[in-house]
């Protein structure tokens, strides 16, 4: 359930508890766009969240959160499997790097067993997959990325794909309307981060603990 959305009047992302304050029944979800109802603001012991419609394709509604490692692609090239598995082979060190950027951190574990249901399906012969997908695709196949495994989370959360993404390949295949995104969900489900694809692994992304420590670390070089 969701607890925060954004004002369709001012496009800013406000908590429920906000909404409820100012007498607002219904917010924008920050994912597809979708109007939500608020609900629970009158039931005991439940806080104020908000409700997708019945019929939502949304991905942050629980039954609608596509395991994604059984998604496949459209089409597939096995000449371009070897060639892919060679380039993450030979940049294995910039894949892990950007994944454990975005994950904040954590046991290399997690990027083993994420490569490991990579490698099971073969995602390396999706036609037209470059390696600059590889760790964010990596990312949606593990399930929750726990707080207490990395001290620089604060929360346990997930990562989705854009509404839309049936088929892997319409991330690189331009389909309209779907994002080059990876999208970071909380426990609660909401919306924490959403993460462009980038179009190459180099410069190597740097994690959020890294930026928010970049000035203090500064002042010590700069004259």
């Amino acid at each position: 359930m969701a607890t925060s959305a954004i004002n369709p009047t001012t496009g800013i992302l406000e908590t429920a508890h906000w909404f409820v304050a100012h007498g607002l029944k219904q917010g924008l979800c920050s994912v597809c766009g979708d109007m939500m109802d608020i609900v629970a603001e009158h039931t005991p012991g439940t806080s104020e969240h908000f409700r997708h419609e019945r019929h939502s394709l949304c991905p942050t509604v629980t039954k609608n959160r596509i395991r994604y490692e059984n998604l496949g692609a459209s089409e597939y090239d096995d000449e371009q499997a070897i060639i892919l598995r060679n380039s993450v082979s030979e940049h294995m060190y910039e894949v892990c790097l950007t994944f454990q950027a975005l994950a904040e951190g954590g046991r290399i574990s997690e990027f083993k067993d994420a490569l490991k249901k990579a490698d099971d399906i073969n995602i390396w012969r999706y036609r037209g997959m470059t390696i600059n997908f590889v760790p964010y695709i990596l990312l949606t196949f593990v399930d929750m990325f726990e707080s207490k495994q990395s001290l620089f989370r604060k929360t346990d959360f997930f990562f989705v794909l854009p509404p839309g993404v049936r088929t892997i390949d319409r991330l690189w295949n331009r389909t309209a309307g779907v994002k080059d995104v990876v999208i970071k969900i909380s426990k609660n489900f909401d919306v924490l981060a959403e993460h462009n694809i980038s179009p190459s692994l180099f410069p190597v992304i740097h994690p959020a603990w890294f930026e928010r420590s970049l000035s203090s670390l500064s002042q010590y070089i700069e004259k």
